[in-house]
């Protein structure tokens, strides 16, 4: 399943890319993240709990952090699993300047095996576009915080 979009972020680049690096940012505006904890060498742990349909579970999983170039793009590996399957996906992340703000593009591939995937590509692509939109809105809560 494809994914794609931009979120205009009202903040300058650096600072979007940074919250974008950072843990304790990144932990309060992932919707039901649990746990996310940095590794070294670009690698995190996460635990996830999303109540969606079929897709409902605690997720746990890695994120892998690939081809950075400060503060443009990044490339975003993230697995996991949990009873209804796993999901498994590689997004390519995207930062360009707007008048003091931040146009954030993404666009990737997100893979679902076991129950969830018996929901079809149409669900998922909707579970995905949602969970996507809260996470915006909860990064760009954070971002306004770290600035205040």
């Amino acid at each position: 399943m494809q994914i794609e979009g931009t979120y205009k972020m009202k903040a300058p680049r650096e600072a979007v890319f940074q919250a974008m690096m950072n843990p304790d940012i990144l932990s309060k505006a992932i919707p039901g993240c649990e746990k996310l904890v940095h590794l070294g060498d670009n690698k995190y742990e996460m635990s996830i709990k999303i109540g969606v349909a079929a897709v409902k579970g605690t997720y746990a999983g890695k994120i892998q952090l690939d081809d950075i170039v400060v503060p443009e793009s990044y490339k975003m590996a993230v697995e996991g699993s949990a009873f209804p399957g796993a999901i498994k996906g590689l997004v390519v992340i995207r930062l360009a300047d707007e008048g003091g703000n931040t146009n954030v593009s993404y666009s990737g591939d997100v893979q679902v095996s076991g129950t969830i995937a018996a929901v079809g590509t149409r669900f998922m692509g909707m579970t995905a576009k949602m969970l996507v939109g809260k996470f915006f809105d909860g990064f760009a809560k954070e971002i306004g915080k770290a600035s205040a």
